[in-house]
């Protein structure tokens, strides 16, 4: 059976990560390894952020996965 496990890793926290980083969204897409388009999809919400995904952002964002999951606002 495979299970798809989710993170919480919205959009809006997505793209206030990547630009306080200095980031455009093509480089967030090439140090990540996913399109561009798929990144723009990601901070639009319109694609749901695995659990694998978050390790990538989690690596270019240098923040732990567990401080991602239960961040409050």
């Amino acid at each position: 059976m495979k299970v798809k496990i989710y993170a919480r890793f919205d959009g809006g926290d997505m793209k206030d990560l990547r630009t306080g980083m200095g980031l455009t969204r093509k480089e967030l897409a090439t140090k990540t390894g996913f399109s561009l388009a798929a990144i723009n999809r990601f901070e639009k919400g319109v694609k749901r952020v695995t659990f694998l995904d978050s390790l990538k952002f989690c690596e270019v964002f240098e923040c732990g996965l567990w401080t991602k999951l239960h961040r409050t606002k």
